[in-house]
């Protein structure tokens, strides 16, 4: 089973798990008139026309940025894009097939949520018009410094493919992470810096194409200078793009 989600020009995907919960969710589309907003500093929330079943529910383990659940106490969807863990009351009901970057945007939005199979029947060509997407700003969890994250494209099934346009100020870059598919970086202006475990610092400039092996640690950013824009492409596996690590301290980064 599969859901469409769209909201603030965003549109994605998510898997449900075999469970009564999702089940319950899946039979009570299409749900036309949700709203989805920010809650704490960790997840989107959309309160449903009425609560699902809590049959079969329990304890999970392998807690997801990206994943989908349902919050049985006040009868909302949790849509995490931080870490958390599990609490009494939350239901996992499947995972974002995109990962957790969409769910960025923040700001409160009309949600639709429908059958990926009804929905994906499309009549016209499939435009993503420049300026369309709303911009998010970097996690500190993720990042250090001033990040801009601007949505390109989520990948629609059977493609698997994420990419964004990424705006780091000077001094800015990722935390350490690994790519479960790897990743592709297109420098497109500034000056920049990026890193694998094990190797030196190096500077990257406009034109200059980057890639990471899947599971490579690694860290990217601007110099300390110079801000540095790219364009980052990911592959998803099982719900995930990216695992994040440690922040890259002021002696690795070479300030």
């Amino acid at each position: 089973m599969r859901l469409r989600f769209t909201f603030a020009d965003q549109d994605l995907t998510a898997t449900l798990e075999d469970n009564p919960a999702a089940r319950d969710l899946f039979s009570m589309l299409p749900l036309d008139d949700l709203e989805i907003d920010n809650y704490a500093d960790n997840e989107k929330i959309a309160y449903l026309p009425r609560k699902l079943t809590e049959e079969g529910s329990g304890p999970f383990e392998n807690e997801q940025p990206g994943d989908l659940c349902y919050y049985a106490p006040w009868g909302n969807l949790a849509m995490f894009y931080g870490q958390y863990r599990w609490s009494r009351g939350l239901i996992r009901l499947g995972r974002f097939d995109q990962g957790p970057a969409p769910l960025l945007v923040r700001g409160k939005f009309p949600l639709r949520i429908g059958d990926y199979r009804i929905t994906n029947r499309r009549k016209t060509m499939n435009i993503q018009r420049a300026g369309s997407q709303s911009s998010a700003k970097g996690p500190g969890d993720w990042f250090t410094g001033a990040v801009r994250i601007d949505p390109l494209f989520n990948p629609a099934a059977p493609g698997r493919v994420q990419g964004a346009h990424v705006t780091f100020e000077p001094g800015a870059r990722t935390a350490w992470h690994t790519h479960p598919l790897g990743q592709t970086l297109i420098v497109t202006s500034g000056l920049g810096r990026v890193q694998r475990e094990g190797g030196p610092v190096e500077e990257i400039r406009p034109g200059d194409v980057v890639w990471f092996e899947p599971g490579e640690k690694h860290w990217h950013g601007a110099s300390s200078n110079v801000a540095m824009t790219h364009i980052a492409l990911q592959e998803v596996k099982d719900g995930k793009v990216v695992d994040w690590m440690e922040h890259v301290t002021d002696a690795q980064y070479g300030a």
